[in-house]
């Protein structure tokens, strides 16, 4: 995305400025190894010219044309030592003016990224603060309806009549037609003991339609409502 993006370019732009300052750390480190190196020559070649012209003065009886050749020479030598010496000395002074500028402007350079970066941290907090908050909104949106669907279960089972679903299902049962017969008792006496026998019906309601739970013309009203009744299934469970 766009801050990753902005990212890895600070990133980048800082790497490329480190590494021209190592460069010239390392071209102030040859510079100054090179400066030393020259300065020593121009020094062996002083010393060299100075016992050339003590030599000179000490041979005086000697051949004057050979000795002067030889002086020559080596002063020769020596200003060309000392060119190169201030050669090396110019570069390295060169060397260490560039340094110290660039020196200079990757401080400036840090202060601008870290200003960058601060600016970026800031943007990315608020967009993480902005995709934290609306996950949980969400998540508090999806939660927030449980407790009130459980309420709203609470109530409603406030509000069932025990039995009300056995009454509606034997309510719901379909009806048959059946003959109707006298349910009264029929007593007989007894040949042997005079002891009375007590005779049902045959053709009892619940045994023609075949289910025990089907109402028929014969099953008293009194018992639907009994059994709608909530006094009447509180004493069955007593």
């Amino acid at each position: 995305n766009e801050l990753d993006k902005q990212r890895k370019e600070i990133k980048e732009l800082w790497q490329r400025e480190l590494k021209k300052m190592q460069e010239l750390d390392a071209s102030l480190k040859k510079a100054k190894l090179s400066y030393s190196q020259r300065q020593d020559e121009y020094e062996k070649a002083k010393s060299s010219t100075a016992r050339a012209e003590e030599e000179q003065l000490s041979s005086s009886g000697g051949p004057v044309k050979d000795a002067s050749k030889q002086l020559e020479k080596r002063r020769k030598l020596e200003e060309e030592a000392l060119q190169k010496a201030e050669e090396a000395n110019e570069h390295y002074r060169t060397c260490m003016a560039d340094i110290e500028e660039k020196r200079n402007d990757l401080e400036n350079l840090k202060s601008d990224i870290l200003t960058q970066l601060r600016k970026l941290i800031y943007q990315c907090d608020l967009t993480l603060k902005a995709v934290t908050v609306n996950l949980f909104q969400m998540q508090h949106t999806q939660v927030v309806s449980i407790p009130v669907n459980c309420q709203s279960l609470c109530e409603s089972a406030k509000l069932y009549e025990p039995g009300q679903q056995y009454s509606e299902y034997v309510k719901s049962l379909p009806k048959e037609d059946s003959p109707t017969e006298s349910t009264s008792f029929e007593t007989q006496s007894s040949q042997t003991g005079g002891d009375f026998v007590i005779k049902r019906p045959t053709n009892s309601a619940h045994i023609v339609s075949g289910n025990l739970f089907e109402p028929s013309e014969n099953f008293p009203a009194q018992l639907m409502e009994d059994v709608e009744s909530p006094s009447y299934c509180s004493q069955k469970i007593r």
